[in-house]
């Protein structure tokens, strides 16, 4: 079925810009093919071990069931792809590599780009007119001699450990105070990974996480789903709740299931002392849930979705999708429609409701709903939420 997609003026986009919403794009495609055993991640170093050169891919879909690894390396423009002298690096590191080109670029420089591919990688395409990405030419699957379960182990690491590390920093990847003051290679480098048994990594992540937790650092966005620390009372700003709104022409949710801060409008608000797990859901209800209670407020939702006119609508991180709870009752829901929003949004902290949020994190819209067929439709061709819904499929 073919809807209305983006209103953007492709052309008009800078580099940065068409890059992110490829790399979205090829993440998405990753994520619908997939089930728990793949996940995607963005700028991770491939090249692991001690003393190695940095090569960050742009994209890696690590196959935890079959420790497959495959590399997207974006190209928004032909310069992009001009200047990239590192890519056949790579080759050797994961077992096959796809270059992500938009269709405008790869049909005016078709020759070229495969002049110089080859046999070496696969080509997909990005059209920004429908938001869909082809896959144009494929690769041959390459062996990856002495690989084992550990090498896709420690990859997996050293990614969740470079962005621990961002994330202590404020955004930084080098450490500010002088206590500290190493890179994160270097940080990488003088761990010895690949002796490290699971216990070691384990006691590693809890160490991570008593810094974030001593620092405030973490909270309801951030981190795994049992790390309990940080704010859990963020409020949503309207840049978020409205579209939801304009989407089932209200002016209000009848229900806000888990409210802290009365600053959604609804009739109707179950705050921690009414605790909306052990209450009743219907109409329209709003719901952003406490990060580290996700798995029950999504199993309520999914619960309370048969009574009659009943629209559950989520607030959640975009980092969520892979989780066995989404994959059961959104992303394999037919009944159910979800949206990553196209930026990073913030949250209001309370106390602070003047103070502008900082935009710092991805945010996902997914919608419980008998009528979500309905729903994306109306999402799609009416251009709401400025991205593309999909549906859950058995």
């Amino acid at each position: 079925m073919a809807f209305k997609r983006l209103k953007y003026n492709w052309k008009e986009l800078n580099r940065r810009d068409k890059t992110d919403i490829m790399t979205v794009a090829i993440m998405r495609q990753i994520l619908m093919r997939g089930n728990n055993s793949r996940i995607g991640i963005r700028e991770v170093n491939v090249n692991i071990g001690k003393n190695k050169s940095n090569l960050r891919i742009d994209v890696l879909e690590i196959n935890r069931q079959k420790n497959v690894l495959v590399g997207y390396e974006i190209k928004s423009c032909i310069e992009d792809f001009r200047a990239d002298k590192k890519w056949e690096k790579y080759l050797n590191l994961i077992n096959q590599l796809y270059f992500v080109f938009d269709i405008n670029t790869y049909e005016q420089y078709t020759a070229e780009i495969l002049k110089r591919i080859g046999d070496k990688a696969g080509i997909y395409v990005f059209n920004p007119l429908i938001e869909a990405i082809y896959l144009i030419m494929g690769v041959t699957y390459k062996e990856l001699p002495g690989k084992d379960e550990t090498f896709y182990r420690t990859i997996l690491f050293n990614y969740l450990f470079r962005k621990a590390l961002r994330e202590i920093n404020g955004g930084n990847t080098g450490m500010t105070t002088q206590e500290h003051q190493i890179t994160v290679r270097e940080a990488i480098n003088n761990i010895e990974i690949q002796q490290m048994t699971d216990e070691e990594l384990i006691a590693y992540e809890k160490a991570i996480k008593e810094i974030k937790k001593k620092r405030g650092i973490g909270g309801r966005y951030g981190g795994e789903e049992k790390y309990n620390s940080g704010r859990d009372d963020y409020m949503t700003p309207p840049d978020i709740y409205e579209p939801i709104l304009r989407l089932f022409d209200k002016d209000k949710f009848d229900i806000d299931v888990c409210c802290t801060q009365k600053n959604i409008p609804a009739n109707i608000y179950y705050t921690k002392s009414e605790n909306g797990l052990l209450q009743k859901w219907s109409g329209l209800c709003f719901c952003n849930p406490p990060w580290n209670k996700t798995p029950y407020w999504i199993k309520k939702g999914f619960q309370e979705s048969i009574n009659p006119d009943t629209h559950i609508c989520y607030i959640i991180p975009s980092n969520r999708f892979e989780t066995t709870y989404m994959q059961d009752y959104i992303t394999n829901n037919p009944n159910a429609v979800w949206l990553i929003l196209p930026q990073k949004r913030g949250f209001i902290i309370p106390g602070q409701e003047n103070v502008p949020p900082i935009p710092s994190v991805g945010v996902a819209i997914a919608i419980i709903s008998k009528d979500a067929k309905i729903l994306q439709e109306k999402i799609n061709n009416e251009n709401i939420f400025k991205t593309t819904a999909f549906i859950g499929n058995l």
